[in-house]
């Protein structure tokens, strides 16, 4: 893993580690045990990676949702997904940016703020 992305993007340094859909089973914690990344813990989770554009408003008002249930949280959103046979097959999330943007501006009119992560 280390050596891929030192192939990709030479300079960046790894420091979290999310495993898919933040399971943290045995094998992967042999793998990431005794390498120098932190767990990055998501606060939930809402299934968003295979929803097509027209489900993006259903997925945001639950974030929305879960954000004013737990007082904030740490959020993964996938931008881009592949159903069974590559491009062919790719979901649509080309309405994910502007859905951001509204989240965005939703959370800090209720005051929320933006920081990083572990922050």
């Amino acid at each position: 893993f280390d050596a891929l992305v030192r192939t990709i993007a030479p300079s960046y340094e790894v420091r979290y580690f999310r495993s898919p859909l933040g399971v943290i089973s045995p094998a992967v914690f042999r793998a990431v045990n005794g390498r120098e990344y932190r767990y990055a813990y998501v606060s939930f989770y809402v299934n968003d990676a295979s929803t097509e554009l027209v489900g993006t408003p259903a997925v945001m008002d639950k974030i929305k949702s879960l954000t004013e249930q737990l007082q904030g949280g740490a959020i993964v959103l996938h931008e881009m997904r592949y159903k069974h046979g590559g491009d062919a097959h790719k979901v649509d999330k080309s309405g994910l940016p502007a859905a951001v943007d509204d989240y965005i501006q939703w959370a800090k009119q209720r005051g929320y703020r933006f920081v990083s992560y572990p922050e």
